[in-house]
């Protein structure tokens, strides 16, 4: 299409006339405005020298020439319009090819894609397999930080216990008194007619005493049921049932140790019990043999049983605390028991770690005992050693003061007087007081001497200074020898 230059040009015609020429195009603008002006001219030429008719053929013959030049660019306009609209098409044509182009470059990149992916799956599978090794590296690690925190948690626990121990110890300790009362007889009649009852009375005397004992010990446990079953055979003389819990319990008074067919004993009543999961082999006044390196000692005889052995329960100063501190630990195990599959190794470090916790608590308590006598020991001698450090200083003290005090004492009396608005410093003083008792200075110093002035001298008439080895200022006093030569800056006036 032919670019058209336009041109804008300004015509003054007058208000009343108006014309409507926005609606026209550039070139009909311009065919108006040439045909208006040509037919102005012509008609003022004509005007001149022509007629009537003759104007109007002119102007006619005019008009139809601007007609026939106006369809022709109507036909000019057209065509151009033509030439257009196929420039248009064979434009879509061309975007349509390039659309193709780019489809079949996305489609060539997906498939170099695909192709890259595949090429990359065996790498891909090799950094998985090292990802799985390095899971697997991490679990085992896991497992054996499991294994610690087990390890710590256990020490947690007996740290608890011995916690709890301690809050109950003065708590229980008046029951267990009355119940150890209750029980001295029947145990000394016990030792006085051994000779006289049979194993069984002796049995059932012991089996009394540790059930009043259980019952003392957890009557507050909630769900807490104490039962007789010595009667029954392979059940043992009681059991201990706490919630979920049931404990055998087979109680031995010996004058001996109990001995090995005791303990094979339990062990067949506890297998052939397979729904209760622990025993307690307790001897009342003697050890277990070969069981004996504890107070208490735990055996187990298969992955879900085990047997506890609890030795001279009576002779420890609280068997109340004690049977509960095992009671915690069966019930710790219970747990494992129950919610984990054991392996056999986790078995063995627990039963491992059951043992060294038992010598430790043996050695624990064997210490504290120790460090308690050495306690109470040093604190005597330390109580003697303060006593006699005090004393002594009291004495040294009294004999000083007493021995310097009427020393300076006189000499103040004879070497100043009362005098009003004066002031001296104890520096002042001590100087000449040094000068005139040459030999006892030697014994004593000016914190001595201002310690003497404020014993004797009023309150009111000394200001202390606010640093402790400050001298003091010593009102209403002055010298009384009139010979007496004082240095200016000791006086304060």
């Amino acid at each position: 299409m032919e670019n058209i230059v336009l041109t804008r040009i300004i015509i003054d015609i007058p208000y009343e006339y108006k014309l409507d020429l926005d609606s026209f195009s550039p070139e009909e603008k311009y065919i108006i405005l040439k045909t208006g002006i040509d037919c102005l001219k012509l008609n003022k030429k004509m005007l001149e020298n022509a007629s009537n008719s003759d104007i109007y053929e002119s102007i006619k013959q005019d008009f139809l020439s601007q007609i026939e030049n106006s369809e022709d660019k109507i036909k000019e306009m057209e065509k151009e319009i033509l030439i257009e609209k196929e420039i248009m098409r064979k434009y879509k044509e061309e975007e349509d090819g390039r659309l193709k182009v780019e489809i079949e470059k996305a489609m060539e990149y997906k498939q170099s894609s695909y192709d890259l992916l595949t090429s990359s799956k065996d790498i891909s599978l090799n950094n998985l397999n090292e990802v799985l090794l390095t899971k697997e590296k991490e679990r085992i690690k896991m497992k054996e930080e499991m294994a610690n925190h087990e390890l710590e948690m256990s020490n947690i626990i007996e740290k608890n216990v011995n916690e709890q121990l301690k809050v109950e110890r003065e708590k229980n300790a008046l029951v267990m008194r009355d119940v150890l009362e209750k029980n001295m007889s029947l145990l000394e009649n016990i030792n006085l007619n051994k000779a006289t009852k049979t194993s069984t009375e002796i049995g059932i005397q012991g089996e009394k005493i540790f059930g009043e004992i259980a019952e003392e010990t957890f009557k507050d446990f909630e769900g807490f049921e104490l039962l007789d079953v010595h009667k029954q055979t392979h059940k043992g003389d009681w059991h201990i049932s706490i919630k979920e819990l049931t404990i055998m319990v087979d109680s031995k008074s010996y004058k001996r140790k109990v001995d090995i067919t005791q303990r094979e004993k339990i062990k067949n009543d506890l297998k052939k019990n397979e729904h209760i999961h622990f025993a307690w082999l307790v001897s009342l006044n003697t050890n277990i043999d070969k069981r004996d390196n504890g107070i208490f000692v735990f055996e187990w005889i298969s992955e879900k049983q085990c047997i506890v052995h609890i030795n001279n329960l009576l002779s420890l100063e609280e068997p109340k605390n004690i049977l509960k501190t095992i009671y915690y630990l069966c019930k710790e195990n219970y747990s494992r028991i129950i919610n984990s599959e054991m392996t056999t190794q986790e078995i063995t470090r627990m039963r491992e770690d059951h043992h060294i916790l038992k010598d430790k608590v043996g050695t624990l308590r064997k210490r504290v005992k120790e460090i308690k006598g050495t306690i109470n020991g040093l604190k005597n001698l330390h109580d003697g050693l303060e006593d006699d450090i005090i004393n002594l200083l009291n004495s040294e003290s009294n004999n000083f003061m007493n021995k310097y005090y009427n020393l300076v004492v006189d000499w103040w009396s004879k070497s100043l007087i009362l005098k009003n608005e004066s002031k001296l410093k104890s520096t002042a003083i001590w100087t000449k007081f040094k000068k005139d008792n040459e030999e006892i200075v030697k014994e004593m110093d000016v914190n001595t001497f201002k310690e003497i002035l404020c014993v004797f001298l009023p309150e009111n008439d000394i200001i202390k200074s606010k640093n402790k080895m400050g001298a003091l200022e010593i009102n209403n006093i002055g010298w009384k020898e009139s010979d007496i030569v004082i240095k200016t800056e000791e006086i304060i006036s």
